[in-house]
């Protein structure tokens, strides 16, 4: 079976609203060899699944070309940033006003003269097979392949209000009242379309600016070392395992380990956290981050897309593609709207002839004013910008949204299930205190221990080193070690035979005392003897995070039920319950218990929202309605945040807390959006069609209606961009 093909493609002209998206993705869907594609109409981009034995790029580009679509193939480089495209836009804007003005001016002044007409109609031409050229021919196309759009309202409307005007000029005798001279309707009314997105394309630019911002941070240069020689390079020259040297006030270029010096490092573009992290030999860096302390020489361990600032933009940039559910109700919609308008549109035209037929001009204006006014714009927009937004400030607030979806998930949540190492305490244990026997004293058994466990990576040992390097103990070397994986190590210090392990491996090697009985509720204990003799013991515990009570409390306060999935005992999952309020605890579970239970609460009408950092996790997290994953450097890390939606990037608990705000956020600014698109086409199209004139005499001209349609449009973004500033 051949391969499938990915392709991202952005299509800079032809895309302006929720039917034109749903035009291009029959075309793609239609065409031979394409199994799918997602077209997006706040980034302009369309992702495409095709089989390559029986389609290539070239054939579903010049599909898309046939359509009224101008794609090109999206650099991997570059983020969804709008920017670049505004600046046409601008021109044609400018264009159209400069030609418009003198129509308004000489519609205006009502100056009855065949002189004025004549300008008026040449100037709308120019306005029409000019900037206005676009509009027209990607009409035209889409009736070709028999879809339409939003570019087919705007054309029948105008081709209305200019071809009545036209043949009122040319053939005055048909109209034997005023003649119906509407060139500045036809003229406007495209100005206004070309304003409109002009203004669209400058807010959809500004929605990426959290991605923009991630880009900009990576620094052009590096210095490398070459032996003992600094080399100034560009940062696409380095390579794995290159040595570099990062100085105080500069940006690391790439992923590294410290192998040399100590730092201060600003890491709050990737985790949101303001407070400067200390790093030493052995800590990782990561590219984009900025030193405000220190220096050092790190070894390259990534680079280019390999490199963690790299992968999150590209997934920040799939994330702000996706499609969440509610998406879905706009498509629906969007695929009747414009056979719906032009029944409408004709039904009016009918009625007004059929009604008052001496007043055919109003019956022409009436029926073009309903095309222009009823667009579906800002019913395309309503999503797709709230989505980008929202996922583009995640990314500040050190969240990694790998699926849109996500956000609505989890704004329909109601229960928040915590693993407990690691998510909800440091999963860093520590030595909490110390028990002696005899004339020993605490640092003569910390000192034991730590010289014996010195060349072992185990989280214990690591915890016992760290111990005695904070009391600035001096460690004798130990010699002839032995180690009983899973029960402990022994070795020679100073002449002394050490043991240190769990209580059944000193049982197990003669050795016995009362401390050997005591029990922990929430701390590993781990002995130490000398000489074959029990002198001390060492208890260590996994601390909370500073953060979690609050956090966890907040949540509370939202509405949101907690519970504890742990697979560690009882009594160590209780203390930390107890501690944190939580009265819901499944503790001594395997990763297959954890995804049991939720499945559970699932099946009880629960959305789940799963916490976990940790290679057990990862079933739960897949399983759950909303996975997110605490990180942290290490390999089972990595498996459970592939697994996870969202990626808490700086570990901490009120991330979460910050997930859920902006996710309900969202929700509420898309019902918004899509509230107000609503309201707007319900109350627009019956004044456009007419319904007040009987009453008031008032027939909404094609003009406001087209500066109402834009206006929808930019609400609804500006309405989005609002969500870059929640906190």
């Amino acid at each position: 079976m051949t391969e499938l093909a990915n392709v991202r493609l952005t299509l800079v002209e032809g895309l302006h609203c929720a039917s034109c998206v749903t035009r291009a993705e029959q075309l793609l869907t239609t065409a031979t060899g394409v199994t799918a594609a997602n077209v997006n109409l706040a980034t302009k981009t369309a992702d495409i699944t095709f089989d390559p034995a029986l389609a290539n790029l070239a054939s579903i580009k010049t599909r898309l070309h046939d359509g009224g679509f101008v794609p090109e193939e999206a650099d991997e480089g570059q983020v969804p940033d709008h920017r670049p495209r505004i600046i046409p836009e601008k021109k044609q804007s400018l264009l159209a006003i400069t030609l418009t003005l003198p129509v308004m001016v000489l519609g205006m002044a009502h100056w009855h003269h065949a002189l004025s007409w004549w300008i008026q109609g040449v100037l709308t031409t120019l306005v029409i097979i000019g900037p206005g050229r676009g509009i027209i021919t990607t009409a035209i196309k889409g009736l070709r392949h028999g879809q339409l759009g939003m570019d087919s309202l705007i054309t029948l409307g105008v081709s209305a209000a200019y071809i009545l005007s036209l043949s009122a000029v040319l053939a005055p005798h048909w109209w034997p009242g005023p003649l119906p001279i509407y060139f500045e309707s036809a003229a406007v009314i495209i100005t206004l379309v070309l304003i409109g997105r002009w203004l669209e394309a400058r807010a959809r630019g500004n929605t990426a600016a959290a991605i923009t911002a991630l880009v900009n941070r990576r620094p052009p240069t590096a210095t490398r070392m070459d032996g003992d020689h600094e080399t100034p390079v560009l940062v696409g020259e380095l390579r794995v395992d290159n040595l570099v040297r990062v100085r105080t006030g500069e940006t690391v270029p790439v992923d590294g380990k410290i192998i040399s010096g100590s730092a201060q490092v600003d890491e709050a573009m990737l985790t949101g956290e303001a407070l400067p992290v200390a790093k030493g030999v052995g800590d990782n860096l990561i590219g984009g981050t900025v030193f405000t302390d220190g220096m050092v020489v790190m070894r390259t361990i990534r680079v280019g897309a390999d490199s963690v600032l790299a992968q999150l933009i590209e997934q920040v940039r799939t994330a702000q593609g996706a499609k969440p559910p509610i998406a879905h109700l706009a498509d629906r919609i969007s695929a009747v709207f414009v056979p719906i308008v032009l029944g409408i549109a004709l039904s009016t035209f009918t009625v007004w002839w059929l009604i008052a037929p001496e007043l055919m001009a109003h019956a022409v204006l009436a029926s073009a004013t309903v095309l222009v006014i009823a667009c579906p714009c800002a019913l395309g927009l309503a999503t797709p910008t709230a989505i980008m937004v929202a996922v583009g400030r995640a990314a500040q607030l050190g969240l990694l949204i790998r699926n849109g979806a996500a956000l609505e998930h989890a704004a329909q949540a109601t229960l928040i299930a915590c693993d407990k190492t690691g998510t909800l305490t440091s999963g860093r244990p520590q030595v909490d205190r110390i028990l002696c026997e005899g004339d020993f004293s605490e640092n003569d058994v910390l000192r034991f221990a730590a010289a014996v466990e010195s060349s072992s990576e185990h989280p214990l040992a690591v915890a016992i080193r760290r111990a005695a390097t904070d009391k600035q103990l001096s460690l004798e070397p130990a010699h002839d070690l032995h180690v009983e994986p899973g029960h402990g190590v022994r070795g020679t210090v100073s002449g002394h035979a050490i043991i240190v392990g769990n209580a059944r491996y000193l049982r197990a090697q003669g050795i016995d005392g009362a401390l050997l009985n005591i029990v922990l509720d929430a701390a590993t204990g781990v002995f130490v003897a000398c000489d074959g003799a029990l002198v001390g013991m060492l208890a260590l515990c996994d601390t909370i995070k500073p953060e979690a009570k609050q956090a966890l409390a907040t949540l509370r306060q939202r509405g949101y039920a907690i519970a504890l999935l742990t697979g560690d005992q009882p009594n160590a999952a209780g203390a930390v319950a107890e501690a944190l309020g939580i009265t819901d605890v499944r503790a001594g579970l395997l990763p297959a218990d954890k995804l049991t239970h939720i499945k559970q609460w699932q099946q009880q009408g629960q959305k789940v929202v799963m916490l976990g950092d940790g290679m057990n996790d990862a079933p739960a997290l897949s399983c759950a309605n909303v996975g997110m994953a605490m990180a942290t450097t290490d390999t089972a890390n990595a498996i459970a945040c592939g697994a996870g939606d969202v990626v808490v990037l700086s570990g901490r608990v009120d991330g979460v807390v910050a997930m859920m705000d902006l996710s309900r956020a969202t929700m509420r600014t898309i019902k918004q959006n899509l509230a107000g698109a609503f309201i707007y086409n319900v109350l627009a199209i019956p004044i456009a069609a007419g319904v007040l004139y009987p009453f008031t005499g008032m027939l909404l001209d094609p003009m406001v209606a087209a500066a109402a349609m834009a206006a929808s449009s930019v609400t609804v973004v500006g309405n989005s961009l609002r969500l870059g500033r929640h906190r």
